[in-house]
């Protein structure tokens, strides 16, 4: 999954449901009307999310987990905020399953920006000029090292990808000066891993490519503006 994020979903129903929106019922009677979240692809958030609702307490809170294949059949979304990999956007937004946040809702005193990661605040999930959540972030690639490793080889942790191909070049020819070190005389012993696991691979590729396309001044695509095909 990539990163998630959390949009207002104000439509209600699913393929097959005739529900109405919450209508606050639940006010007409003292009480706080039932939150509604939908999560797809990711029960560990789910357990979470409802961990700490229930630890703070307020409102009555329902969760409902689905699938992405599924989610992409529904007409109607029968939930208040959907939490969903980004991917998603597009589909869910084209056909029509979420509600625009508007700049004035986003700007009015009540919304808390500071609450908000800052990176989800330069990558705002928006589709067709219009702004549909917040981002509840991303994972981000992160280099783990042996210190031990470098210190006998004199060498410093990569800043580029290059020092960082070069690096492993390095530890892979030093097998007799690194013999000695625990792990590295085992059958399995890589001199650098990289996650290339279904659903990481194309992370990894566009990792190593950003740094081809991306430029002070100037960027080039990777896709396609409007066929989304590979160049």
């Amino acid at each position: 999954m990539t990163f998630c994020a959390a949009l207002a979903c104000l439509l209600a129903g699913c393929p097959t449901a005739t529900t109405t929106p919450n209508d606050g019922a639940g006010n007409q009677s003292g009480e706080a009307p039932t939150l509604r979240i939908l999560v797809v692809d990711d029960p560990v958030l789910s357990a979470a999310v409802e961990r700490e609702w229930s630890a703070r307490g307020g409102a009555p809170l329902e969760i409902t987990n689905a699938n992405a294949a599924d989610i992409e059949k529904y007409v109607r979304l029968s939930a208040d905020v959907a939490i969903f990999p980004d991917a998603m956007l597009g589909v869910l937004a084209e056909k029509k399953l979420l509600t625009p946040i508007s700049s004035d809702w986003l700007n009015a005193a009540r919304i808390d920006r500071q609450d908000m990661l800052p990176l989800g605040a330069a990558v705002a999930p928006a589709w067709g000029g219009r702004l549909y959540g917040n981002s509840c972030g991303s994972p981000t690639m992160m280099l783990v090292f042996r210190r031990d490793v470098l210190e006998k080889l004199g060498r410093q942790p990569p800043n580029t990808w290059r020092e960082y191909v070069e690096l492993a070049q390095a530890i892979r020819e030093a097998d007799q000066a690194l013999s000695g070190l625990v792990g590295v005389d085992d059958d399995d012993w890589l001199p650098a891993a990289e996650p290339l696991v279904a659903g990481w691979a194309g992370q990894m590729l566009l990792s190593r490519a950003a740094c081809y396309l991306r430029s002070p001044g100037q960027s080039s695509d990777v896709f396609d503006r409007d066929t989304m095909k590979p160049l």
